[in-house]
């Protein structure tokens, strides 16, 4: 069947103009749902999914007028249009599948093998069509397989489109990766936000900020520290537990505070333990607060998570602010 110009013209503008309507419907959906409406995207699938049709439209109406239902042979003619509809629609499946996956690559299922250490290079199988996408339009979950355990911060090269870093969630900003996270031989989930990687795997802990729970034990005093007076103490590392005694089976570990101060004014003034200066999400209570130029002598315990990292167990402290005096601490106990 000869088609002219103006004909293709009104097939073009008619699937045109209902690609566009259900592009439209699909964003303005996105956007009542919080979503970004992602114009771009509807436009271009939806667009690609009905000029199909348009390409389908001359065999179709061919078909139509060849066999017609109201002739004297209504029901061969109907099986005709029954087998043909059914190549048509397999046909068209199969098209939508060739040119909408080209558009669509970030959603298929890759799988990443990193290797390394902290700086881990990566390949993805399937290779063909992949990229970190851009985090709004594009995105994905991305399953890796770490080849080797990390030792500090991470960040991640796959297939050579550049390194990024890769955080977790902590409490309710992102932080980078804590020595011993990523086990070796360990596989997590990954999502690229644009700038960086995001950690989705949920880690597991014994020593977050849960309320430690077992058999206290006692130990010699260990001076871990002796403040004299002075200025504020930046944060500082202890990571000699395990050669005080410190099992590594242990769940936190019991301090005592011994302070005779004069706060100079700045307070109020405090000394403050985490399992490491970064996460924020496990600050221990404070020891010995003092208020603005208050005088006192304490003595205070308190149990405090530790960090278990690779064989070194540790935990960082510091003093808020500048005061009159000493402050000791030392290690007496832990739980097991």
């Amino acid at each position: 069947m000869k088609i002219g110009l103006r004909a293709w013209i009104a097939i073009a503008a008619g699937w045109t103009a209902l690609a566009l309507f259900f592009a439209v419907s699909a964003s303005l959906t996105y956007k009542s749902t919080g979503r970004p409406a992602n114009w771009t995207l509807s436009i271009e699938r939806s667009l690609v999914e009905w000029w199909l049709w348009a390409v389908l439209t001359p065999l179709i109406v061919w078909l139509a007028r060849r066999y017609p239902l109201d002739t004297r042979w209504p029901v061969r003619n109907a099986a005709i249009h029954l087998f043909a509809g059914f190549f048509i629609a397999a046909a068209k499946t199969i098209a939508d599948r060739a040119v909408t996956q080209r558009k669509l690559h970030w959603l298929a299922n890759f799988f990443c093998v990193a290797s390394g250490v902290d700086d881990y290079v990566g390949t993805v199988n399937p290779t063909a069509g992949f990229s970190y996408g851009d985090g709004a339009t594009t995105s994905f979950f991305l399953p890796v397989l770490f080849t080797n355990a990390n030792t500090t911060a991470v960040t991640l090269n796959i297939n050579g489109l550049g390194q990024k870093n890769v955080l977790k969630m902590v409490g309710t900003a992102l932080a980078p990766i804590d020595a011993g996270d990523i086990a070796a031989g360990s596989i997590h989930l990954l999502a690229y936000d644009g700038t960086q990687f995001q950690l989705l795997s949920v880690i597991p802990r014994t020593d977050i900020n849960t309320p430690p729970h077992g058999i206290p034990h006692f130990i010699a005093p260990v001076l871990i520290v002796n403040q004299p007076s002075g200025s504020a103490v930046a944060w500082q590392t202890y990571n000699t537990l395990a050669a005080d005694g410190i099992p590594a089976t242990a769940s936190a570990i019991i301090l005592q505070v011994d302070w005779c101060a004069t706060d100079t004014g700045a307070g109020p003034a405090e000394i403050q333990v985490r399992r490491s200066s970064a996460d924020s999400a496990y600050v221990a209570a404070s020891l010995c607060p003092l208020a603005v130029a208050d005088v006192q002598g304490m003595s205070s315990q308190g149990i405090y998570p530790f960090k278990n990292t690779v064989g070194v167990l540790s935990f960082d402290y510091q003093s808020t602010t500048n005061f009159n005096g000493e402050y000791n601490i030392r290690l007496i106990g832990y739980i097991s």
